[in-house]
């Protein structure tokens, strides 16, 4: 049998909270013999009934649902706690509080995950995120005037910009081994350190099909943006407080597994080509960044090859490169 572990944190969600769990318990898995479900919710210190609205699906659903209440340590810190404490498992995923899953969700991934996995006879990490579709309270879809072509995942996209929301991100156990115990000193988020990771060492594969309503309030943590210009105001607020944290997130990279580059064994990370390529690549940029000769910049912007995945988007990116204030 194939174990299944959701992870979920929560926070004040008392006001979608049942829909959402409800959509999980209801995935087309629960009810097919081959695959046992797990929900695991770490409550990041809520003061409304959110907590009493998990405990009673946990007396409810003993066998499937554990509850673990804890302080305040935020989003990103308690997704890491999550991922540090889950059951062993064949594939886990991220759920946020307030969205819902299409009943096919976990299964479709699972599928892709499984078809992905194998390479040249060697089980590689995968990661696996599909688009979202964005939806009011209501559930009801909300018309996107942004333009969001077909992702094309890599490294050198996922050192700049997160593609896969993790509210959609599932990954197989490989991926989970990779990352387990191995917390970074910084990240901006934990969807994004998992892309980013996922693609140093293994494959993602990125689903252009929506199994998820993904819900827009005003409560959001983090939404996705409908209007271009609102768009844009939001990427320079988040330009001038989050100055070089994506060189910041990139050293914790290198801090972490840096080790394959100089021959270190590492447990279930195979010193691949590949991999000592993409952690030399991430010193070779943040010695780029710290460089103040012109040609050098020059090189980052022409040569590396980093990308986001919009054109508007990349061509700003690459003022930013040059400013080296990423």
């Amino acid at each position: 049998m194939k174990k299944v572990c959701v992870l979920m944190s929560t926070y004040n969600g008392e006001k979608y909270l049942d829909v959402q769990i409800d959509s999980i318990l209801e995935q087309s898995i629960s009810k097919m013999d081959e695959y046992s479900l797990k929900l695991v919710i770490r409550d990041d210190g809520s003061s409304d009934a959110t907590v009493d609205i998990l405990r009673g699906y946990e007396s409810k659903y003993p066998d499937i649902i554990n509850v673990i209440v804890n302080d305040n340590k935020g989003v990103v810190e308690s997704f890491f706690e999550l991922l540090h404490n889950a059951p062993e498992s064949d594939y886990y995923a991220f759920s946020d509080q307030d969205d819902f899953w299409l009943p096919d969700k976990l299964l479709t991934a699972i599928k892709i995950i499984d078809e992905k996995t194998v390479v040249k006879d060697r089980r590689v990490p995968v990661l696996y995120a599909c688009a979202p579709t964005l939806v009011d309270e209501e559930l009801n879809p909300i018309e996107s005037k942004i333009k969001r072509d077909n992702p094309v995942p890599g490294f050198k996209n996922a050192l700049v910009e997160n593609i896969c929301v993790g509210c959609t991100e599932v990954f197989n156990k490989e991926l989970y081994r990779v990352v387990y115990g191995r917390k970074p000193e910084f990240t901006v988020m934990h969807d994004f350190w998992m892309y980013m990771v996922a693609c140093c060492f293994g494959r993602v594969y990125y689903d252009n099909d929506s199994y998820i309503k993904y819900r827009q309030h005003e409560d959001n943590v983090l939404g996705m943006k409908t209007n271009i210009i609102k768009e844009y105001i939001q990427r320079i607020k988040l330009f001038k407080g989050r100055r070089r944290n994506l060189s910041r997130q990139m050293k914790a990279l290198t801090d972490i597994y840096g080790g394959i580059v100089t021959g270190e064994k590492m447990e279930y990370v195979q010193r691949s080509k590949k991999a000592v390529n993409n952690l030399v690549l991430i010193n070779k940029i943040l010695e780029l960044r710290e460089s103040k000769r012109l040609s050098d910049r020059i090189y980052l912007i022409n040569k590396v090859g980093l990308y986001r995945q919009r054109k508007a988007d990349n061509f700003i990116f690459k003022i930013i490169l040059f400013s080296g204030s990423f």
